[in-house]
């Protein structure tokens, strides 16, 4: 019979694999879902490049994952219970918008389910108030990003291309919108492929006593 604290690292550990699913099922398809409405790419080349380039960028970097597993709040001071229920309330979120067809953040579920599960076990001071400054900052500023950038860059392209003949533009404009594809599912693997990871170095941290 295992013991108890490894049964919980358990259910730990696969709910951290659960939650990189649920948010391959919801947000890995936004990379590739124009290039499919569009017919540039078949559904399974745009799954294909999807799943490759993913794991790509998670694999080139670990910024993201540090951060998750202890930039948010001190990991010292938590249980294997915090991670458990910090995950359940960031998946629960995330497939209850999914069913209503509410496009969300994966990150802001689990951000806000991380510290809201820290701050029910050890108070408001287990909060590393610093970083988790800069991810608020982050997640506000980023739509705000996007949307100057998407208006800049579509001036730019109409401004450079408006002139361009159809039939000479078409086939250009394909192959922009399959890298465009392939450079969003990389960015999107680099950050949330990640997060997973993080979720995982803070299970095993708790469950072995410590982090370094």
């Amino acid at each position: 019979m295992p013991e108890p604290s490894v049964v919980v690292f358990g259910l730990a550990v696969f709910l951290a694999y659960v939650y990189a699913f649920v948010g391959g099922f919801t947000d890995a398809a936004n990379a590739i879902a124009t290039s499919v409405g569009t017919r540039v790419l078949s559904p399974s080349a745009a799954v294909g490049i999807a799943g490759f380039f993913n794991l790509l960028g998670g694999l080139t970097g670990t910024a993201v994952a540090v951060t998750i597993g202890k930039g948010l709040v001190d990991p010292s001071v938590l249980s294997l219970a915090t991670v458990i229920a910090g995950l359940a309330g960031a998946m629960s979120w995330s497939l209850f918008t999914y069913r209503l067809g509410i496009p969300v953040s994966e990150t802001h579920g689990l951000v806000g389910g991380i510290v809201g599960a820290g701050i029910a076990t050890a108070g408001f001071e287990i909060i590393q108030v610093q970083s988790l400054a800069k991810v608020l900052i982050a997640i506000v500023a980023s739509p705000l990003i996007g949307f100057v950038g998407g208006l800049v860059m579509i001036v730019v392209v109409y401004r450079l291309f408006h002139r361009f003949a159809r039939g000479k533009a078409m086939p250009m404009f394909r192959n922009l919108q399959r890298l465009s594809a392939a450079y969003m599912a990389f960015s999107h693997g680099r950050n949330d492929a990640q997060k997973p990871m993080g979720v995982l170095a803070l299970a095993l941290s708790i469950h072995l006593g410590g982090m370094s």
